[in-house]
């Protein structure tokens, strides 16, 4: 049997039932020989190389071959495969696009899924598209798809008597975005179970650790939080962790560490680590929390104009969060206009979702106090704020920002930190002290180095926060 024609047979039956040393052969095969191979057997055998591939872990590979069937193949693949086989390979495209993060591509192909297993009146692939839907619907942020996807699929499986299995992960993993959406400890807890019941595999231990530390923040634990996600984030154990689940358990650390007022941690796990296209998952969401909560504004606006830029691509269910930080950063800037037209605009999509975790580890402060300026100019919008406002009651409340210890300041850097908070300019601050300018610049310098800071306005800042003027000033001769 050629490899194409052992791939073509996985394309038809799956890749759950065979062992490691076949698919990874399976999976080894080059884009080159599918190429030489015509007609039906090209198509069953890379759809069979792509789900070998996803099964063994082979997750880039898996999204190159599924990028290049979506971009190249034949409108009339009807004419190719029966109506079951295009399920098949739909479904299996739709698989390494959502493994990867891209939840519109993941969808796009569900769908096209769903309608061929309709047509080929299988209830098997009709529940693994629907099961697709439901994740790449909840991964963009349609809760409402996602969760009517979730009850065709359950129906499906109670009618044919179906127990819980691996073609059941999907479903789980996107119910596992519907209620992380609702913040509802008890069913995620249900389904961190259920994944436990699966055969032992760290991809869904992996996952099913990640629900843990969702439970955890949800809860207000959030140092149990920050142990249980690293588990999943700095696990080597297994190449098979899907990296969905290891960007998902990567943004709950980095929540819990803001939860818990760590912002320069959080941007240390954040370091260098790109969204994926679409931004399913944001990460520039958790970066923009952090430099809120560092009352860095301009950097919230910075690290966030790519998601901005993105438009309708941006995933709904990270676009929301996103333009709730940039509000904030807007209104402390003074930027009150603009702050109203992001803040309408997370509104109109809360209220289209559902979701609360747009929510989650912003300043409850904060938050109550641009809501209310916002619903005093809208008043269309007071009976939605108001209900808003009640729901901020029930969310873990982030700790104030940490601050370590502030440095002991000599007689003449009290002094000088007094005075640049005054906002005096150098040459002002030079007269009062009858030095020259140059001397009070050599002066800033240092106090800059021993504060750990960069500019005059993260000096005072890290001093503000460190309580050091609320002590009375020094007097001056």
């Amino acid at each position: 049997m050629s490899q194409a024609e052992r791939a073509a047979q996985i394309g038809l039956r799956g890749a759950d039932h065979l062992g490691a040393s076949v698919l990874h052969r399976v999976a080894a095969i080059p884009s080159l020989s599918l190429a030489e191979v015509d007609g039906a057997v090209r198509l069953r055998a890379s759809t069979g190389v792509i789900l070998a591939r996803l099964q063994i872990g082979a997750y880039a590979e898996a999204l190159e071959l599924a990028e290049r069937i979506a971009e190249l193949m034949p409108a009339s693949v009807g004419a190719f495969l029966s109506p079951l086989e295009c399920s098949v390979m739909w479904s299996a495209v739709a698989e390494a696009f959502v493994t990867s993060g891209q939840a519109r591509e993941g969808a796009t192909f569900s769908y096209r899924a769903a309608q061929a297993a309709e047509a080929a009146e299988s209830e098997e692939a009709l529940f693994r598209a629907h099961s697709l839907v439901c994740v790449c619907s909840a991964l963009f942020g349609d809760y409402a798809a996602a969760t009517d996807a979730a009850a065709t699929a359950r129906a499906i499986a109670r009618r044919s008597g179906w127990s819980p299995d691996v073609s059941g992960f999907p479903l789980i993993l996107g119910e596992i975005l519907i209620h992380s959406a609702e913040l509802d400890p008890d069913r995620l807890s249900a389904l961190a179970s259920a994944l436990r019941t699966f055969p032992s595999n760290p991809r869904y231990a992996a996952a099913a650790t990640a629900v843990d530390s969702m439970v955890a923040l949800v809860n207000g634990d959030p140092g149990a939080a920050v142990t249980i996600a690293t588990n999943v984030v700095a696990s080597t154990r297994d190449e098979r962790v899907l990296p969905m689940i290891r960007g998902f358990a990567t943004g709950i650390l980095a929540d819990a560490l803001l939860t818990r007022g760590e912002p320069d941690r959080a941007l240390t796990v954040l370091d260098q680590i790109p969204s994926p296209a679409g931004h399913a998952l944001c990460f520039d969401m958790q970066r923009a929390s952090a430099y809120l909560m560092r009352e860095d504004y301009a950097a919230v606006l910075r690290v966030t104009s790519g998601c901005v830029s993105l438009g309708t691509e941006h995933s709904l269910r990270t676009l929301t969060p996103i333009l709730l930080r940039r509000a904030l950063a807007h209104l402390a800037l003074g930027d009150q206009r603009i702050a109203d037209i992001e803040v309408e605009d997370a509104l109109r999509m809360m209220t289209e979702s559902g979701s609360a975790t747009p929510l989650l580890t912003l300043s409850i402060t904060q938050l109550q106090t641009l809501l209310t300026k916002f619903a005093a100019r809208n008043e269309a919008w007071e009976s939605l704020v108001s209900s808003l406002s009640n729901r901020l009651k029930k969310l873990p409340k982030p700790s104030g920002l940490r601050v370590r210890a502030l440095p002991l300041l000599t007689p003449r850097e009290t002094e000088l930190a007094w005075q640049m908070r005054e906002d005096l300019t150098l040459d002002q601050i030079a007269r009062e002290r009858f030095v020259s300018r140059n001397t009070v610049k050599s002066q800033v310098r240092s106090l800059y180095v021993k504060l750990g800071v960069s500019s005059r306005q993260s000096a005072v800042q890290l001093l503000e926060r460190g309580g050091f003027y609320e002590r009375q000033p020094p007097r001056r001769n």
